[in-house]
């Protein structure tokens, strides 16, 4: 689980998560033996010797499952709420190779091809520009590293919720959602040069579990 990557501008957004932190910390993940599968399939593509970026971390919950398959994760997020409760947890269990770093939106361009892979659990609708975010993660991977994300994807099914979202985003009840279809996210991956490795998807089709990989360079270039 985590919350939204950030932009300058957008501090309702902030204020939302750091509001918000307490609250999220508690909840139950909805479907857990779904999240357990994600972990273990995550965990068929990473090994010891990665360095991982994770955006969106959230309260720490994915980081800290996963910092024993890997030689370090770099956790970032925008709300310090959040961060502040991850780095206690990580503490509490004893986890040392994950740095829970204060980061916006724009930090992925200041960034060179420097990580094994990446990780983005419960983001992508959340983020203003999905398609620019999906760009400068793909720049940020070495050739042959993986993104690995999981996406709520409303836009597959009945839109219904649509107008609800919009108003609570009003309200301050609710963060700003995009309503992506997990076939357009695939194809936006595609078109940044990404492969598909997996596809699969739960919850009646509207959470998209992907991993796509960046391709090796080409070894006569």
């Amino acid at each position: 689980m985590s919350s939204a990557s950030p932009t300058n501008s957008d501090q309702h957004a902030v204020q939302f998560w750091d509001k918000f932190a307490p609250r999220y910390a508690k909840m139950k993940i909805h479907n857990q033996e779904n999240y357990e599968k994600k972990l273990g399939e995550a965990r068929e593509f990473l090994s010891k010797d990665m360095n991982v970026l994770e955006l969106g971390c959230g309260t720490g919950t994915t980081a800290i499952k996963l910092a024993l398959s890997v030689r370090h994760i770099r956790a970032t997020d925008f709300s310090e709420g959040m961060l502040a409760i991850a780095r206690s947890r990580a503490d509490t269990a004893r986890i040392s190779n994950v740095a829970f770093e204060l980061a916006d939106a724009q930090f992925l361009s200041t960034l060179e091809a420097q990580f094994d892979a990446a990780i983005a659990f419960n983001l992508l609708h959340l983020v203003p520009d999905p398609d620019q975010v999906i760009g400068e993660i793909a720049a940020v991977l070495k050739p042959g590293g993986v993104f690995i994300s999981s996406t709520f994807c409303f836009g597959d099914g009945r839109n219904l919720l649509q107008p609800i979202a919009k108003l609570g985003h009003r309200f301050g009840l609710l963060p700003s959602i995009h309503f992506l279809k997990s076939e357009t996210l695939l194809q936006t991956m595609i078109s940044h040069g990404l492969l598909e490795e997996r596809m699969w998807q739960h919850g009646r089709g509207k959470t998209a579990f992907i991993i796509v990989r960046k391709p090796l360079a080409d070894p006569t270039t």
